[in-house]
């Protein structure tokens, strides 16, 4: 049996959601569209949700979506191959300055770095290092042919970038050069989703068929251990604690997974069967927000998660 809690409150879009995330530091929650629209919503703790503000940042889809440390301002990139900057308090949008080359390139993926970096992937594979205070990008690094799906920030040493690819191999930045440390083999699978836990020794990554790979930290040519048991691609994962994960499934579910040992704990959401596109979780870990391939942003109550049912 595989069942969710009833979820404690739906957003219904106009349009499909691509990314979520909210702000370290209060419960307010921004939505990247595949219209190039940005919502940013205030979630109250009594399930009451009120949109703060909207932007309308790219031409095209906003693929992902990341706030700061002090949650003043929200990273956007889209499919029209820009990366923006929106100041929640003056709704204002300032646009990275990028070349003509690399305005050509959808980006998926951003993410922010220490020392006032920010990271970008795109669909050809390269990531893109920016001065967030210039808003100049200041280093390419291209090692993998294909769609930049994830990347991370190993927590261990605070200078490496994980990233995975739909090429299917795994690649570790180092930051301070920066360079390619280390290119994984190929897995025969894409790898879509990755996530750091048990401090930085472990990079857990979700691939198309439905493995958690895991790759050992400082060995990255191939996983160290794999872990069958989802039925369909994990398309994004959320480190819990550190042994403990969100994996977000095509067959719509959301499950919380013990890693090492390795268990199916639980069903955190659940989307009626659409793909799960993204998943996020406020600053107490309480409240998980969630978004799929039918339009509707939902919100639950991670003390409402289902055991999974003994076969």
């Amino acid at each position: 049996r595989t069942m969710a809690a009833r979820a404690k409150r739906e957003i219904k879009m106009k349009a499909q959601t691509f990314s979520l995330d909210f702000d370290p530091g209060s419960e307010r929650l921004a939505a990247g569209l595949i219209t190039g629209a940005v919502h940013i919503f205030g979630c109250a703790a009594d399930g009451r949700v009120r949109r703060s503000a909207r932007f309308k940042p790219h031409a095209r889809a906003c693929r992902s979506v990341r706030h700061d440390e002090d949650g003043g301002a929200v990273y956007t990139c889209g499919s029209d191959g820009r990366l923006c900057r929106l100041d929640v308090a003056s709704e204002a949008c300032e646009v990275f300055d990028g070349d003509a080359k690399a305005g050509k390139c959808a980006l998926n993926v951003v993410r922010l770095l220490p020392r006032s970096v920010v990271a970008t992937g795109d669909d050809d594979g390269a990531v893109r290092l920016w001065d967030a205070r210039t808003r100049a990008p200041v280093s390419t690094l291209k090692e993998q042919e294909d769609l930049v799906t994830d990347m991370c920030l190993c927590a261990k040493t605070g200078v490496e970038l994980f990233v995975t690819s739909a090429d299917g191999t795994f690649a570790s930045y180092d930051l301070r050069k920066p360079a390619l440390k280390a290119l994984s083999d190929n897995m025969e699978d894409e790898l879509l989703s990755a996530c750091v836990i048990r401090g930085g020794d472990k990079i857990l990554c979700g691939t198309q068929g439905g493995v958690l790979g895991v790759f050992s930290h400082g060995n990255y040519g191939d996983i160290s251990d794999r872990y069958p048991g989802h039925p369909g691609s994990i398309d994004a994962l959320l480190a819990m604690d550190a042994r403990t994960v969100l994996t977000a499934c095509s067959d719509g579910y959301v499950r919380t997974v013990g890693v090492h040992p390795w268990r199916l704990l639980s069903v955190a959401a659940s989307h009626g069967g659409v793909p799960v596109e993204c998943i996020a979780l406020d600053q107490n870990r309480g409240l998980l927000a969630t978004c799929a391939h039918d339009a509707v942003i939902r919100l639950w109550d991670m003390g409402d998660a289902e055991p999974l049912a003994e076969e």
